[in-house]
């Protein structure tokens, strides 16, 4: 095979596997593989060389599997290795370049929006966290409720592993069931908490019953105090030094990763109309 481009949209075909029993692509996927290290492999020990541009996609595709790639990431290579002279029209490059510095200066902005956000909070001290937020700038409300609410599942996932006793665990369960009710926190650090998810909460509330035309805050709610009862199931593990089954741990665990708070709210600024059959479902 001399078409390295044609090699290069191959391997990168073989890399959507859908079926568990994919022995063809697989097979594809190691000979294209194979194939793409030898070129550029080659291209260090022989006169020729690849095409400058076709050299940067291949090492990327190398690199950097698609399930693996952030889409704004990839657009920048994608600029950085675009051959203009394929087909003797930079219109389309920069309108790429546009689009792409028209979405950064959003995301600058939304993430300025964040830092300020939990710095005022205090949230900031508990976080270290990575996000993969959906990228396409017209989703900024999907994108925020993504944001703040795997922020949040991060905060709370540390608290109720090795931050919080129970007495702090089981202060913040009740503040968030007795929603609009006035109880004392425990703790300086439940307190912080229990504001940022209230504030938080109600924030996505207010926004989503514009897109939805129904309140949905009980059923972001809810999402919330699973999380925060999962966590305090697993501490009560660790802290009787008890073992549990593979079918409770994995009942539990399927809770605890923390998908229900960040996935739900992100729904609702998608587009659809999510009915409360739907939402309800285990689907």
């Amino acid at each position: 095979m001399k078409d390295i481009g044609a090699a290069l949209e191959l391997f990168k075909a073989s890399e959507i596997i859908i079926h568990p029993d994919e022995s063809v692509l697989e097979k594809q996927k190691n000979w294209m593989s194979h194939f793409l290290k030898q070129e550029l492999s080659n291209t260090l020990t022989q006169a020729r060389r690849l095409n400058k541009h076709i050299g940067l996609e291949v090492d990327d595709a190398l690199k950097l599997p698609f399930y693996a790639s952030l889409g704004r990431l990839s657009s920048r290579r994608a600029i950085k290795s675009y051959n203009c002279l394929n087909i003797g029209n930079e219109d389309f490059l920069k309108l790429a370049v546009e689009d792409f510095n028209i979405c950064q200066s959003i995301h600058h902005k939304e993430l300025n929006h964040l830092a300020r956000l939990y710095r005022i909070g205090g949230i900031g001290n508990y976080l270290i966290c990575k996000i993969r937020p959906p990228h396409e700038y017209n989703l900024d409300d999907a994108r925020m409720s993504w944001a703040k609410s795997g922020v949040l599942t991060t905060v709370v996932d540390d608290f109720t592993d090795v931050g919080g006793s129970e007495e702090e665990l089981v202060s913040l369960i009740q503040l968030i069931e007795k929603w609009d009710v006035n109880v004392d926190c425990c703790s300086e650090h439940v307190e912080i908490i229990s504001s940022a998810l209230k504030n938080t909460i109600n924030e996505l509330g207010v926004k989503a019953f514009t897109r939805q035309g129904r309140s949905v805050t009980s059923d972001i709610i809810e999402t919330w105090l699973d999380l925060l009862k999962s966590g305090l199931k697993e501490a009560e593990w660790l802290r009787n030094k008890s073992v549990p089954t593979m079918e409770e741990y994995m009942t539990n665990g399927y809770i605890s990763i923390g998908i229900g708070p960040i996935v739900l709210p992100a729904l609702y600024f998608v587009g659809h109309e999510l009915s409360e059959e739907v939402v309800g479902s285990e689907e």
